[in-house]
């Protein structure tokens, strides 16, 4: 039965080459949708690991300011005491020196079970503390 049918060359050269063609652009559809989904695993990968090396980073970072400030409170001893008045400057000066290296610090506390409270802030931190705490332009 499909041997009674008979085409022109015309249309027979025509429909091999529609068949071609869609088979060819099926194949290229097909792999570009593959190495689409292979790069963005691949960026998404690439940014989850620069994200978790970030996070690590900014712990290890946390970590080593507040290993800092407890080697200063280990240092000086006196501090535990409420009137350690001998050893306020240089433990003002240490607190100073650790509020230079870390900028993002706002301010060391020390608290007393007396209710005391002592604290050396970072006033370059935000402009508004000078107005805030009276101070001076050049405070520290």
């Amino acid at each position: 039965m499909l041997k009674n049918i008979r085409m022109k060359i015309r249309t027979n050269i025509l429909l091999h080459f529609f068949v071609i063609i869609i088979t060819f652009a099926a194949v290229l559809i097909g792999m570009q949708y593959y190495f689409n989904i292979k790069m963005a695993k691949e960026a998404i990968d690439k940014l989850f690991h620069e994200t978790a090396h970030q996070v690590a980073l900014q712990l290890n970072e946390k970590d080593t300011l507040s290993k800092e400030i407890l080697y200063q409170i280990e240092s000086y001893p006196d501090i535990a005491d409420a009137s350690f008045q001998k050893s306020r400057t240089a433990v003002i000066k240490n607190f100073i020196h650790t509020l230079e290296r870390y900028e993002q610090m706002y301010a060391i506390y020390l608290g007393y079970p007396n209710g005391d409270f002592f604290e050396v802030v970072n006033m370059h931190i935000d402009p508004s503390l000078y107005s805030h705490y009276s101070a001076p332009e050049m405070t520290r």
